[in-house]
C-alpha cells in the first residue's frame, strides 16, 4: 500500500505521471477508511444536523404538551396543584434559536379556606396565557439536548365558584352515570360566582430534548418554568393576595 501511495523507483516516470491523479484519490480513501477504523467516534460526531436555510417550511416550528402545575409563593395559600396544556407555533432562526408564540392554559383547584370564604362547595382558577417565549439550545448532541426558555405576554386569570348539579330528566345514557337503582344520573357544573382580570405575565425555565431520530428535527421535551402573573390584590375570594406564581412541568413534542 505504501509503495502504491508514495511511489516506487521501479516505476518509470511516464507511468507515474499518468497514474498521479488516481493515486491521490485512492490514497485519500485509504487514509479516510483507516481513520474511521481506528477512531469510530469520528463518524458519530460527524453526523449532520438538520438544515434550516432551505425554504420556509424548514424554519417553521410547532409544539404541543401537557403536564402538571404547582402553585408557589403566596399562590400556594389559595390554590392546589392542577394541570396545564401548552400549544405553540413559531419561527426557527437556526439550529439553536427559535421564537415561538405560545398559548398555555393552567387550571388550579381552590383550597378549602377560600371555598369557605366564597360559601361554595367547589372552585377553580383558570390561567390563560399568550406569550412570546424565545428558546435557546445551549447544547445539542445526536440525541440529547438542553435548552433555556423565557419571555412574557398577557394572562387572563379567572376564579370560579359553583356546585355540581345532578338531574335524571332528559338524561342521555351515553354521558350518564348508572346508579345502584339502575337509573341514570347526569351532572353539570353550575358557575355561581366568578371574577377575572387581565394582566402581564413573565416566565423563565429550562428543559431537555430528546430527538426521535438522530439528526432529525422532531423531539420529545421535558421542561419546567417559573411563571409570574402581575395580578393586583382584590376583595373577591382568591384575589386577596397580589400576583399569581406557578411552576408548570410539561412533557410534549416539538418539531
Amino acid at each position: 500500500m505504501f509503495s502504491f501511495c508514495f511511489g516506487s523507483s521501479t516505476l518509470d516516470s511516464q507511468f507515474q505521471t499518468s497514474q498521479k491523479t488516481f493515486r491521490k484519490l485512492s490514497c485519500k480513501n485509504i487514509f479516510f477508511a483507516s481513520t474511521l477504523a481506528f477512531f469510530p467516534g469520528t463518524a458519530l460526531h460527524a453526523f449532520p444536523r438538520f438544515v434550516t436555510n432551505k425554504g420556509l417550511e424548514n424554519h417553521l416550528t410547532a409544539e404541543i404538551g401537557v403536564g402538571g402545575t404547582a402553585p408557589v409563593g403566596s399562590t400556594s395559600n389559595i390554590a392546589k396543584p392542577g394541570g396545564n396544556m401548552l400549544l405553540g407555533i413559531g419561527y426557527r432562526l437556526n439550529n439553536r434559536f427559535s421564537i415561538p408564540l405560545e398559548y398555555n392554559v393552567t387550571t388550579l383547584l381552590v383550597v378549602d379556606t377560600v371555598l369557605q370564604q366564597a360559601g361554595q362547595p367547589k372552585g377553580y382558577f383558570n390561567l390563560n396565557n399568550i406569550m412570546i417565549d424565545p428558546i435557546f439550545t445551549y447544547v445539542q448532541g445526536r440525541r440529547l439536548g438542553g435548552y433555556i426558555v423565557g419571555g412574557g405576554g398577557f394572562s387572563n386569570k379567572q376564579a370560579s365558584f359553583g356546585e355540581t348539579v345532578y338531574y335524571t330528566t332528559n338524561c342521555d345514557s351515553s354521558y350518564a352515570r348508572k346508579s345502584r337503582r339502575n337509573d341514570y344520573t347526569c351532572s353539570y357544573y353550575q358557575d355561581l360566582a366568578s371574577e377575572s382580570t387581565n394582566q402581564p405575565v413573565v416566565d423563565i425555565g429550562a428543559g431537555v430534548a430528546v430527538r426521535m431520530h438522530p439528526g432529525g428535527r422532531m423531539t420529545w421535551f421535558l421542561e419546567s418554568r417559573y411563571m409570574k402573573m402581575f395580578s393586583p390584590a382584590g376583595t373577591f375570594p382568591g384575589f386577596a393576595t397580589p400576583n399569581t406564581e406557578t411552576v408548570p412541568v410539561t412533557l410534549g413534542v416539538r418539531w
